[in-house]
């Protein structure tokens, strides 16, 4: 059984913004998909119906069978969510918070204790188990829900940005904590502005793109969709000369094979332009689908 399926989902608002368009992919069980696209995408609107907090103009969810409109209670046992603007009860201390959700989900004492500590040592906030969080920085603070959360237990796990504002290391801290959770079973939909982030742990991704799916696969067919590509970035306006690029934010983006990468950025260079070359990575394969036209040179 698929974890969650998406079926030509629509959601319309009162003011008339369509934010989804009939978005339709499987999440398969056991799976963390990044579910990726730019601000205002309709991301956060398809996790929210998803989560049963915002009921679908037309179209269905169903997370482990149970359909999101007629069923959302029982779906409510099953699933836990860091919402995209979320924060702790402030009045309480991180152990506190932790312990608390998790004896409210149904766990003992004892086992909420243990569980408590575990995910707030692997989310180095041991520390600050004993400060109150309205003590604590915003960072803080969103690590505080995220090991709730993830200590949680639950079968499908939904991560609205859960690492934003979080520093380079804190940020890994979570990825262990994803990493633990997906190892033991657990199924997780994570959105994310972070390319390595998404590249680093999920297993598919779906991009989507002013509320509709634009992309939709896993992370081995990506990186064998990318492979033998190299990524020269010039910083300037440049004529495209038979390549395949992308001009975003002021900069020209060619994709070429290892071979044409030297030849390619040795005409820029000359020409007085700064450039960089890396391989081709998830971060090209969204600003292709996202980002802009692709252009091909005459």
């Amino acid at each position: 059984m698929e974890a969650v399926v998406s079926r030509g989902l629509w959601k319309v608002y009162g003011s008339g913004v369509v934010a989804l368009k009939g978005v339709s992919f499987n999440v398969e069980r056991g799976r963390l998909v990044a579910l990726l696209g730019r601000n205002g995408a309709g991301k956060t609107t398809w996790v929210r119906v998803a989560s049963t907090q915002l009921l679908p103009t037309r179209g269905t969810v169903e997370v482990l069978g149970l359909d999101v409109v007629s069923e959302p209670w029982m779906i409510r046992e099953l699933i836990a969510m860091v919402p995209q603007e979320g924060f702790p009860l402030e009045m309480l201390t991180p152990f506190e918070y932790v312990y608390s959700y998790l004896m409210v989900r149904g766990y003992g004492r004892s086992e909420a204790r243990g569980r408590a500590r575990e995910y707030l040592g692997l989310l180095e906030l041991e520390p600050y188990a004993d400060t109150m969080i309205d003590e604590l920085s915003g960072g803080l603070k969103r690590r505080v829900m995220v090991a709730a959360v993830m200590a949680s237990g639950a079968e499908v796990l939904f991560l609205d940005e859960p690492t934003t504002g979080l520093d380079p290391v804190a940020r890994r801290g979570v990825w262990s904590a994803l990493k633990k959770a997906k190892g033991a079973g657990g199924t997780i939909i994570l959105t994310t502005h972070y390319m390595d982030e998404a590249e680093s742990l999920a297993d598919d991704v779906v991009v989507i793109h002013e509320g509709r799916v634009v992309f939709s696969g896993s992370m081995s067919q990506v990186r064998e969709g990318l492979k033998g590509k190299v990524r020269v970035e010039v910083y300037g306006d440049v004529d495209p000369s038979g390549y395949e690029c992308l001009k975003v934010g002021g900069a020209t983006i060619f994709y070429v094979e290892g071979g044409e990468a030297e030849e390619v950025a040795g005409r820029a260079i000359k020409r007085g332009f700064e450039v960089a070359v890396k391989p081709a990575s998830l971060e090209d394969l969204f600003m292709r689908v996202v980002g802009g036209g692709i252009e091909e040179g005459d």
